[in-house]
């Protein structure tokens, strides 16, 4: 009975002793899942940072083209009104319209 005992008391101790060696192991391997989160959720933060950074310098971008936009838009219509002449490859050639009229006027 006694040798049954240090069987089992054996077959214990071994038992308790690959449980420990597991959790070891399982240890190892949630700290390192706790390392990647951590790593990943710091890249998160920096991307999430770095997409507002972007996102603000498009707004910013889109608001100087509308800018620039509305400033050609006048600039045209003031050259156009002004007598200018718009040609087919889009560039404005300025006319003086009094000019011309005055040309007209000496040289039928």
């Amino acid at each position: 009975m006694l040798v049954q005992r240090d069987n089992s008391r054996q077959s214990h101790d071994e038992r308790v002793q690959e449980l420990v060696l597991e959790n070891a192991k399982l240890q190892e391997r949630l700290d390192a899942t706790q390392k990647q989160l951590t790593e990943a959720e710091s890249d998160t933060r920096f991307m999430l940072r770095h997409n507002k950074r972007l996102e603000s310098e498009l707004r910013k971008m889109k608001k100087h083209m509308q800018k620039t936009k509305r400033a050609k838009k006048v600039r045209e219509e003031k050259t156009h009104s002004e007598g200018s002449v718009s040609t087919s490859d889009g560039s404005d050639q300025a006319c003086d319209v009094n000019r011309s009229l005055l040309c007209l006027r000496y040289y039928p």
